[in-house]
This record gives C-alpha cells, sequence and structure tokens, in this order.
C-alpha cells in the first residue's frame, strides 16, 4: 500500500509538472507570444518537457546514455498520452502502471529505484544486462522505446485523435492564458 501511494505521488509529480503544466504552458506561450501554429507549438513543448523529464533521471543509481535516451522517447509517448487525449488523465495512469508493472509485479528496478514489495522478483542475467536495463531497470532496455511506441499506437487506435481538436481548442482559445501573457503596461492617469 505504501508503495502504491508512492507511486501515485510520483506520477503525480512527474505527469503534472511537465505534462501538465510544462506541456500546455509553453505550447501556449508559443502559439499566443509567437504565433506558432499549435503542431510546432506542441512538437517544440513535446521536445522541451521530454528533456527535462530525462535530465531529472540522470542522476538515478545505473542512468546511462541509453536510458536517459530512453526516457527521452518516454516522455514523448507521456506527451502524447496527452495531446491525443486532450487530457493529463491517461497520461498518470500509464505513468502509474508502469511503474507498478515493473516494480511491483516483476520486482524489477524502476529508473534505478529498487522496489521492496514484489509479487513476482524476476532476477535478470548479470550478462544481459544491455538488454533488460541492469540496474537501472527496464527504461534502460532497448526494448523500452518499442513499448513506448506500442503504447501511443494502441493509445491512438482505441481512442482516436479526437483529443488533438481539444488541444488546439486549449491552446487557441484560452482566454486566461492570452491575458496572461500580454504585457503589462502602466495604468495612465487622465
Amino acid at each position: 500500500l505504501c508503495d502504491a501511494i508512492f507511486h501515485v505521488g510520483v506520477a503525480i509529480n512527474e505527469e503534472l509538472s511537465l505534462r501538465g503544466w510544462l506541456l500546455y504552458n509553453m505550447s501556449a506561450w508559443f502559439v499566443a507570444q509567437w504565433e506558432f501554429s499549435v503542431l510546432s507549438a506542441t512538437i517544440i513543448a513535446i521536445g522541451a518537457q521530454s528533456l527535462l523529464f530525462a535530465a531529472a533521471h540522470a542522476a538515478s543509481p545505473g542512468a546511462s546514455a541509453v536510458g536517459l535516451f530512453n526516457l527521452t522517447v518516454g516522455g514523448v509517448a507521456g506527451a502524447l498520452n496527452v495531446v491525443l487525449t486532450g487530457n493529463l488523465v491517461f497520461a498518470l495512469g500509464w505513468h502509474f502502471s508502469w511503474n507498478m508493472m515493473m516494480g511491483h509485479v516483476l520486482g524489477l528496478s524502476t529508473s534505478g529505484i529498487p522496489m521492496s514489495a514484489k509479487i513476482v522478483s524476476i532476477v535478470p542475467h548479470p550478462a544481459k544486462a544491455a538488454l533488460h536495463g541492469g540496474r537501472f531497470g527496464p527504461e534502460q532496455s532497448p526494448l523500452a522505446p518499442l513499448a513506448y511506441a506500442l503504447g501511443v499506437v494502441m493509445l491512438a487506435a482505441f481512442y482516436g485523435t479526437s483529443g488533438m481538436d481539444e488541444w488546439e481548442q486549449k491552446l487557441k482559445g484560452d482566454g486566461l492564458l492570452q491575458a496572461a501573457v500580454q504585457p503589462v503596461l502602466p495604468a495612465t492617469h487622465t
């Protein structure tokens, strides 16, 4: 139970700050201030939040360039969850489920953090660390980008891309954001 609560906190912390706040606000800022297309603004924001997501895990035990690249790809997948569905709920569930499945069902490390409570304890073969991700866990495996891509394809197949219309409407029609990014001018007295 404590581990599940921990992973709820991790998912909320990382998804809300990166895929919720940064992805949305950076995209909206580029649309409002620089008049970028929604697509261009979203691509830039996806790249930025994905790199930040990977960088946040750089100090994790066992992290390598492969693991950080894979987490960048995972950040793109998480952002596509938000853009394709138009909300953050699926990304939160995916992040939580990934950590629970890898850490507590299969007993592997998640981003270098070993899990205490396990349903199955898989002990990866030390000579095959390049395949299973070693101490860092499955996020460092060459199979991780394939899992992320498969998840995005399944998401699009099941839910379609109607959320993209909602995403575009939010970015173009958010009057509060439009007002917030406008320069503040001093009041004139007559």
